[in-house]
């Protein structure tokens, strides 16, 4: 047993160990690891009661700094931890343990949560996550990380909106460092069809410590989202908060920027789910379903996903809200009904549009064009022309969906859409070393447009009114221009040339 530690003395070394940290972080390559037999004779503090959480959690966040130093000290650090710190002591469902154990789920529920305040918790997590993230040997799925999971899982993030935290902040680092913890299991793991049908073979109620971790942590997320459990839940919840209040607590509150994190991770989490969701449910229907049924039973789950592209402070987040549309227009025929019935199409409408003009308008260039806004709006518009009427196309260019879509007549010099902020682009064609690529896209949508039996006619009734004559002389400028000198821009060549 541990003497007491003084209040001082815990101080004092949290001091410490904030500097190492920062040195460790910071500090020259060659010279970080010498640091590491500073800290090594510290890992035994961690298994004690009486050592104070927030002394725990330096102590971690000093650690999570040499993780990264080198392989051989991820796998030191490794076997510190197993060897000292608190353990996760994974229990069958239905069943208790026979004695108490210290460990971290007592730590979290009965010495934190007392003090409601979580700093031994955050940065356990914070470690844990680290040190999985650089694993590289993955050909176990993360199985023999199962036991992580379910703490993280059940005792960590499913009740952290119910916990009482004295400070704020720390509910949205706890709610953070699971929802890291979450986003890795679904980018480092892929399901296979073996790994399905083993699920659904032993997908009865687990007996054992043993059934526990035959189980893929992958495999038990995305199965929680398809009925509609508490992780989705808990992450839908975040997302409803809604983008007006993100807005205002974003600049309001100090935990505003970790609550946009939380909500961009939240968002990527549901696209990393619905690239998996289909292969699931064609084995474990009916008990388990595609997301966008259960995201159905509630149409305001649907609207506050999209409404996300109006968020301007953090681009990625306009990102996945654009490719969470995407992904719902492709399987959710009725999607512009929904909107319609919900009384949101005018804004949705409107947000796209101010999200092309504002990337149109922009002046940096954007060198990956898979996070490019603008392109990902246009992919979207000539990805849903062609579906069923009416479509998210046909709604967000301003054709009339209550009614027949080819009597439509448009007018874009009046109604604000993407539409309009298209035309007005291709007329004057400026910024082509930044916008080459949304001008190309800009014109085969305008080609498909007049290509598909729907829209044709109202497109080419506008496009022959005298305002919109230019694409002839596009046709004898850039039809005939000599492609731009070789450089490192050759997006810029290949849109010319297609153009």
């Amino acid at each position: 047993m541990l003497p007491d530690f003084p209040e001082g003395d815990a101080q004092a070394l949290v001091a410490y160990l904030a500097v190492l940290q920062k040195v460790v972080e910071n500090g020259n390559p060659s010279e970080r690891r010498k640091w590491f037999p500073d800290i090594e004779p510290l890992f035994k503090l961690l298994s004690y009661e009486n050592v104070p959480p927030y002394l725990k959690g330096a102590l971690r966040n000093s650690i999570t700094a040499f993780v990264k130093v080198s392989p051989q000290l991820k796998d030191a650090v490794w076997s510190y931890l197993e060897q000292y710190d608190l353990p996760v002591v994974t229990v069958p469902p239905g069943q208790h343990a026979a004695t108490q154990v210290y460990d971290m789920r007592f730590e979290l529920n009965e010495v934190e949560a007392r003090r409601e305040s979580y700093p031994s918790t955050i940065s356990f997590l914070n470690l844990v996550n680290a040190l999985i993230a650089e694993e590289r040997n993955i050909s176990d799925k993360g199985r023999r990380f199962m036991g992580i999971f379910k703490f993280v899982y059940e005792d960590v993030f499913g009740p952290f909106p119910q916990r009482a935290y004295a400070d704020p902040r720390e509910k949205w680092e706890l709610a953070l460092a699971c929802l890291e913890h979450f986003h890795m299991v679904l980018r480092m793991y892929d399901i296979k069809d073996d790994d399905i049908y083993a699920a659904f073979n032993t997908s009865g109620p687990s007996t054992s410590n043993a059934s526990v971790e035959k189980q893929l942590p992958v495999l038990e997320l995305v199965k929680d989202f398809m009925c509609g459990k508490v992780a989705f839940r808990n992450i839908m919840n975040i997302i409803l908060m809604g983008v007006d209040t993100l807005i205002n607590e974003r600049t309001t509150q100090t935990y505003g920027i970790l609550l946009e994190k939380a909500v961009h991770l939240s968002l990527e989490i549901f696209i990393l789910v619905m690239e998996r969701d289909l292969v699931l449910a064609d084995v474990f229907r009916p008990l388990y379903q595609p997301l966008e049924i259960i995201l159905s039973q509630n149409h305001r789950q649907i609207i506050s996903l999209l409404e996300f592209v109006r968020y301007d402070y953090l681009p990625q987040i306009q990102q996945c809200s654009i490719k969470i549309m995407g992904i719902l227009s492709s399987r959710i025929v009725g999607l512009v009904q929904l909107l319609l019935k919900e009384d949101v199409a005018k804004s949705v409408i409107e947000d796209y549009a101010a999200c092309l003009e504002f990337r149109f308008d922009d002046f940096q260039v954007i060198e990956n064009t898979k996070d490019d806004v603008g392109v990902l709006i246009l992919q979207l518009l000539i990805d849903n022309i062609c579906r069923p009427a009416p479509n998210i196309t046909h709604l967000l260019l301003r054709f009339d969906v209550n009614g027949p879509i080819e009597r439509t007549v448009l007018k874009p010099k009046s109604h604000y859409s993407c539409l309009k902020i298209i035309l007005d682009n291709l007329e004057k064609v400026t910024k082509p070393d930044i916008n080459a690529l949304l001008h190309e896209f800009s014109f085969q949508l305008m080609y498909e447009s007049c290509l598909d039996p729907l829209t044709c006619g109202p497109v080419m009734d506008l496009l022959s009114t005298t305002k919109y004559q230019f694409f002839s002389k596009h046709v004898g400028t850039i039809g005939v221009s000599p492609l731009p000198k070789r450089n490192n821009n050759q997006a810029l060549r290949i849109s010319m040339l297609h153009e």
